[in-house]
């Protein structure tokens, strides 16, 4: 698998999801602002889509699920950020294991030529 560079409008998408708190946009069929957000299957709602299509679903408003989600995301952010650290201290300890066994077995290796 080789990786591209992405085209503009691929990273256009990745910027700007097609729904934003900020910016709402509207239920094609019923022409409502996105409101709500069903949690079930992770897509914002008008209010009629979640009396209807989505009843018996966890719906939120969609405020209320962008700070929940939000939360979500800085306490998975901080559990990776101390893997990560815990990872480049175990790589370090690694790196520095490597340089001494080589610099031990260098000696040897003159020894035996001899």
């Amino acid at each position: 698998m080789s990786c591209r560079p992405l085209t503009g409008a691929e990273a256009e998408g990745l910027a700007s999801p097609p729904w934003s708190v900020d910016s709402p946009e509207w239920c094609e069929e019923h022409g409502e602002s996105l409101s709500m957000f069903c949690l079930d299957d992770l897509e914002p709602l008008c209010k009629q889509c979640a009396a209807v299509s989505h009843a018996g679903h966890r719906v939120y408003l969609l405020t209320e699920a962008a700070t929940d989600c939000k939360e979500e995301l800085r306490t998975s952010l901080n559990g990776l950020k101390k893997r990560k650290t815990h990872f480049e201290k175990v790589t370090e300890t690694c790196d520095h294991a490597s340089r001494h066994n080589q610099v031990e077995r260098q000696p040897q290796t003159n020894k035996m030529h001899f």
